[in-house]
C-alpha cells in the first residue's frame, strides 16, 4: 500500500534513490527523506492549521529527530518541536532548536531538569506530583514561571502498553491543589494521547474517549483557576484531521508521520510520501534472496520491495514476513536476486527506533538532488 502510493505520488524519489544506488553514495540500511517533500507537506499541513489558529509542534522521532528537517519546520513557522523523550530533547538542544514540548510520553530525568528548565521550552507536561515540585524548585532557584501541561486518564481509556501515565480524572481536585501551592508553575494546557486513532475497518481517522476525558478535566480546572485552559490533541495530526482538532476545542497539534507522508490512512490522506527505505541484495540462501536489514519496525508490516540494478529493470517483489522476535540482520524476499541490486521500501515506520542510517537529499523535485547530510537514527550527523 505504502510502496504503491510511493509510485504513484513521488516518482522521482525512487527514480533517484537508484541513480543513488549506481554511484555509490549512499550506504545498506538507509532511510532517504525528501526534503523537497516533507516541506511541502509540512506547509500544506501549516496552512490547514492556520484557517483555525492551531499552533504546531513537529514531532520528528518517525524520521530519525534529522535536525535539517527541523530547522526547515522552524522557517516554515512551527512553534517548535515536541520531543518524546529525553534523548530527543537532546539533540533539539545540540543543535539550537526550540522545544514546545515535552514530558507528554516520557518524563524528564531529574539529573536533566534544570538543563531543561534553562532552555526555556515552551511547555512541559507533568504526570507526577513529585516532578512538579522538583521543577517549582529549579524555576524558583532561576527566577522563571514554568509553564506545565497535565494529563490526565478515566479507567476506559486507551493507552499503549509502555506508556500508561498520567493522573486520574477522580483526583483533579486534589492534584490541583497540591499544584496551587507551587508558585512557580503555571497550569496552561491540558492534553492526552492518543486524541485519534486510525479505524482500518470504517478507514477513518475517529477521535477516542481520552479526548473526552481531558475535557471533563479541563471543565474543572477551569472552575478552580479562573482561566481558560489551552488542549493539545497529539495523534494522527494532519491537514485532513486539523477542522477536527478546532472542533474539538483543540489549540495545539504534534505533526510526525503526516511530514513524511506516512499517517495509517494512506489512502486518504493528503500527504505525499516523502521517504523511502534503501537497502541492497546482500546474497541467496535456498529459494530466497536476503538484503541488509537494520531499519524494519515491528508494526511496519513490509509487504513488497523493488528490485533491480536501474528502476528501468526493477521488479516489485513480495517479502517475507520477519518474525521480530529475532534481530533484522536481513529482510528475505520471495525470490533469488543478483547480489548487489538495489532495493526500495515504503512502510509504516519509527526511525529513531532503527540502526538505520538517514540520507537527507535535497533537489529531487527538480530533478537536482544532493545530499545535504547523512545522519544516524539517533539525530546526529554521521562522520
Amino acid at each position: 500500500m505504502f510502496l504503491e502510493k510511493l509510485q504513484n505520488q513521488n516518482p522521482n524519489l525512487i527514480k533517484h534513490v537508484f541513480d543513488l544506488h549506481a554511484k555509490g553514495e549512499i550506504l545498506p540500511n538507509t532511510y532517504v527523506i525528501d526534503l523537497d517533500k516533507i516541506c511541502e507537506n509540512a506547509q500544506n499541513i501549516k496552512n490547514e492549521a492556520d484557517k483555525y489558529n492551531i499552533e504546531l509542534y513537529f514531532m520528528t522521532k518517525q524520521l530519525g529527530r534529522n535536525p535539517v528537517v527541523c530547522k526547515k519546520l522552524m522557517d516554515i513557522g512551527y512553534k517548535g518541536a515536541v520531543v518524546v523523550d529525553f534523548q530527543e530533547a537532546k539533540v533539539m538542544m545540540d543543535n539550537n532548536i526550540p522545544i514546545a514540548h515535552i514530558g507528554h510520553l516520557v518524563q524528564i530525568p531529574t539529573a536533566m531538569l534544570e538543563q531543561i528548565i534553562l532552555y526555556n521550552v515552551g511547555m512541559i507536561t507533568v504526570f507526577s506530583l513529585e516532578i512538579a515540585e522538583k521543577l517549582n524548585q529549579l524555576a524558583k532557584k532561576h527566577g522563571k514561571t514554568q509553564n506545565i501541561c497535565l494529563k490526565f486518564y478515566d479507567d476506559d481509556d486507551f493507552m499503549y502498553q509502555g506508556q500508561q501515565a498520567g493522573f486520574h480524572i477522580s483526583s483533579v481536585e486534589t492534584i490541583m491543589s497540591q499544584l496551587k501551592k507551587l508558585t512557580n508553575l503555571s497550569v496552561v494546557s491540558l492534553t492526552a494521547f492518543p486524541c485519534f486513532l486510525y479505524d482500518p475497518e470504517t478507514k477513518n481517522v475517529g477521535t477516542t474517549c481520552n479526548m473526552q476525558t481531558m475535557k471533563k478535566a479541563q471543565k474543572h480546572i477551569e472552575k478552580i483557576i479562573g482561566k481558560k485552559l489551552k488542549l493539545n490533541m497529539p495523534s494522527c495530526n494532519q491537514v485532513a484531521t486539523m477542522q477536527e482538532v478546532y472542533n474539538q476545542g483543540g489549540t495545539s497539534a504534534e505533526p510526525g508521520s503526516a511530514l513524511i507522508g506516512m499517517t495509517p490512512n494512506q489512502t486518504t490522506s493528503l500527504e505525499t510520501p516523502a521517504m523511502v527505505y534503501y537497502t541492497q541484495i546482500s546474497h541467496n540462501f535456498k529459494a530466497n534472496a536476503s538484503c541488509y536489514g537494520g531499519g524494519s519496525y515491528p508494526r511496519g508490516a513490509i509487504d513488497f520491495a523493488l528490485v533491480g540494478e536501474t528502476l528501468k529493470t526493477a521488479k516489485k517483489i513480495k517479502m517475507l514476513e520477519h518474525d521480530h522476535q529475532n534481530i533484522d540482520y536481513h529482510l528475505q524476499l520471495k525470490y533469488n536476486a543478483e547480489v548487489g541490486h538495489c532495493v526500495l521500501m515504503n512502510f509504516r515506520t519509527q526511525v529513531f527506533i532503527t540502526r538505520s542510517y538517514v540520507a537527507v537529499v535535497s533537489g529531487i523535485s527538480t530533478d537536482a538532488p544532493q545530499i545535504v547530510g547523512t545522519y544516524l537514527s539517533s539525530g546526529y550527523e554521521l562522520t
